[in-house]
C-alpha cells in the first residue's frame, strides 16, 4: 500500500533512522550491507527501514526479489521530493 506524500515526510521527520537510510541513498544506488557501513546502523535496522521505505515508494528494489544477497536499492522520485521537504 502506497502512503501519500505528507504521511511518507512525517514519517522520515519521525524516525531519523529513516531519514538517514534515505540520505544515504540520495547520491548512489546502494545494498543493505553498503548501507550499514555507509551508516553505522545495525543491519537489522537497515532491513526495517529499507522495507518501510519501499512501502512508502520512497526507496526501490533495483535488483528481482529473487536474489538472497546483493539486492541493490535507490531512491525513487519520490524519495527525493520528500527529502526536499524535511
Amino acid at each position: 500500500m502506497r502512503v501519500g506524500k505528507w504521511d511518507a515526510i512525517g514519517k522520515l521527520r519521525g524516525s531519523p533512522l529513516r531519514k538517514t537510510v534515505l540520505l544515504a541513498l540520495k547520491d548512489k544506488k546502494l545494498t543493505p550491507l553498503e548501507l550499514q557501513k555507509a551508516t553505522d546502523i545495525k543491519f537489522s535496522h537497515i532491513s526495517t527501514k529499507l522495507t518501510g521505505l519501499c512501502s512508502d515508494g520512497l526507496v526501490e528494489l533495483l535488483t528481482s526479489k529473487k536474489i538472497r544477497k546483493g539486492k541493490i536499492y535507490g531512491i525513487t522520485n519520490k524519495g527525493r521530493v520528500a527529502l526536499t521537504k524535511i
